[in-house]
């Protein structure tokens, strides 16, 4: 078909062609969209690379899931889609915020004592990730440190974006659990002094 021939189709026969594995109803699709998708981002994060990253692994994601697509509404599925990856993004910068704010709190002491703490914090983080199992440290390496969202990992290890899920969350528990042993450690020999 020709591009003059796509901008008439409706979404519905875009879907349909791009299940086919059709790029011309893709390259389409992402002409209707993109624009809408970037805005709708960009309304929530306030940021204009990060908005276009947005949008750009939503598309990637639509293509690579292409043949096992149920779309009724190709709108609404895109808007959602960008929805949950701005939530995600959210929530990781959350957690960020969270630890160091916990870190901070714990190292406000004086500055030989606070280089002191953070040195041990930093060490018994890296020992608490060498206990994960191989695949979950992989992951949450690929998560954590490289900021890889659940998708491009899945699709690098060649795993379920459940999988990811799922190592993701175990990884947390169990450097959440070694590290409020060791802030509690802290906590307790602060306030002896």
């Amino acid at each position: 078909m020709t591009h003059e021939n796509l901008a008439s189709c409706t979404d519905k026969t875009l879907v349909a062609l791009l299940q086919q594995g059709q790029w011309a109803a893709f390259d389409e699709l992402y002409h209707r969209y993109w624009e809408k998708l970037y805005h709708a981002a960009w309304n929530v994060l306030k940021d204009d690379e990060i908005s276009k990253d947005v949008v750009q692994e939503v598309f990637t994601d639509l293509w690579t899931r292409r043949s096992a697509l149920q779309i009724d509404q190709v709108s609404a599925y895109l808007y959602r889609a960008v929805k949950n990856q701005v939530i995600m993004l959210i929530r990781r910068k959350k957690l960020r915020e969270t630890y160091l704010n916990r870190f901070n709190r714990i190292l406000q002491t004086n500055a030989v004592e606070e280089s002191v703490y953070r040195k041990e914090l930093e060490i018994a983080f890296e020992q608490s990730l060498t206990t994960l199992p191989p695949r979950c440290r992989e992951v949450f390496y690929l998560s954590r440190f490289q900021s890889l969202s659940n998708q491009e990992i899945a699709r690098r290890l060649s795993i379920s974006v459940s999988t990811v899920e799922n190592q993701i969350n175990k990884a947390l528990k169990r450097l959440r659990f070694s590290l409020d042993r060791l802030t509690t450690l802290i906590v307790c020999i602060l306030s002896q002094l």
